[in-house]
C-alpha cells in the first residue's frame, strides 16, 4: 500500500490521502469530460474523468487519486461525488445534446456490487429525471466483479430506470468473454494495450476483429481508448470499431468546452 509504511513514501501519501479527503469535503475535485466520436467525426458522448489540483503539488494522477481513497476507505463516498457532479453537469447540458448522445461515468467493480450505492444510483435517477441512456456507468476493475444471479437482477433494475452500462478495459479474456453472457452491456470499451499495440502487432487486430463481430452478433458498442493516430483510426475502422476516444481528437476538457465540440464551434 502507499501509506501503509513509515518511509517517507508513506508519509507524503498519508498527507495526501488527508488533503484528498479535506478536497472531497470542500467540493474542490472536478470534472472533465473527453469527448468520443464515431467515424464520420461527430461527437456521439463523453467520458467523465476526476480532475484534483493539489494547492503544492498541482495536478494528481487520477489513479493515484483513486488509490489513495481506497486505502482511506472513502473510496465509495468519492464515487457518490463524481456521480452527483456528472449529474448535475449533464443537466446543464439538457437541449444541447443530438440524439443517443452518453455521458459515461466510472464506477469500480466492488462499489457497483454494493446494494447502498445501487439505491443510490436509482434515487438519484429518480431525483433529476435526465433523459434514458444519456448517462452510461463504465465499470472499471473487472476482477473484482461478480456476476451473481442477485447482482444480474439489480443491475437489470438500474437498467430500465434509464442507465446504461459499459465494461472498460475489454479483451478476449475468460473474465471479459463471461459477461458478455449476461446481456447487461450495452458498450465495450477495449483494452488500452490492443490499441496501442495494433499497429505493430497483428494479433492485436485479430482480437479487435473478433471483438467487432462479435459486437454485431450480441448487438452491444464498441469504443476504443487511446486513439493517437490518423493511421489507428483507420485501421480500427477496417477492424469494424467505429467509435474512439483519444488525442487525436481531444484531450479532457471542460464542460463549457465540451459544449462547444457538441455544437461543432
Amino acid at each position: 500500500t502507499l501509506t501503509g509504511g513509515s518511509g517517507s513514501v508513506s508519509i507524503f501519501a498519508s498527507t495526501l490521502q488527508s488533503d484528498l479527503q479535506t478536497a472531497l469535503k470542500k467540493h474542490e475535485l472536478k470534472l472533465y469530460y473527453q469527448p468520443q466520436f464515431d467515424s464520420m467525426n461527430n461527437c456521439i458522448g463523453a467520458e467523465a474523468l476526476l480532475r484534483w489540483k493539489h494547492p503544492v503539488c498541482g495536478n494528481i494522477y487520477p489513479p493515484l487519486v483513486c488509490q489513495l481513497a481506497m486505502e482511506g476507505d472513502f473510496l465509495e463516498l468519492m464515487e457518490r461525488y463524481i456521480f452527483e457532479i456528472a449529474f448535475n453537469d449533464v443537466q446543464a447540458l439538457i437541449g444541447k445534446l443530438p440524439e443517443n448522445f452518453r455521458i459515461s461515468v466510472n464506477v469500480t467493480g466492488k462499489t457497483i456490487q454494493n446494494e447502498e450505492f445501487q439505491d443510490f444510483l436509482t434515487d438519484l435517477m429518480n431525483r433529476w429525471r435526465l433523459p434514458e441512456k444519456l448517462l452510461c456507468i463504465e465499470i472499471t476493475e473487472q476482477a473484482s466483479l461478480c456476476v451473481s444471479d442477485k447482482f444480474i437482477s439489480k443491475i437489470s433494475e438500474l437498467k430500465k430506470c434509464g442507465y446504461t452500462f459499459a465494461i472498460d478495459d475489454f479483451s478476449m479474456g475468460h473474465t471479459s468473454i463471461a459477461y458478455l453472457k449476461t446481456n447487461l452491456f450495452d458498450e465495450v470499451k477495449l483494452d488500452g494495450s490492443l490499441v496501442k499495440d495494433m499497429m505493430s502487432n497483428e494479433r492485436c487486430k485479430d482480437i479487435i476483429n473478433s471483438i467487432a463481430m462479435l459486437s454485431q452478433t450480441l448487438d452491444f458498442h464498441v469504443l476504443a481508448e487511446y486513439v493517437e493516430t490518423k493511421e489507428q483510426r483507420e485501421a480500427l475502422m477496417q477492424l469494424g470499431c467505429n467509435q474512439y476516444q483519444g488525442y487525436l481528437y481531444s484531450p479532457a476538457i471542460s464542460l463549457e468546452a465540451l459544449a462547444k465540440v457538441i455544437q461543432g464551434k
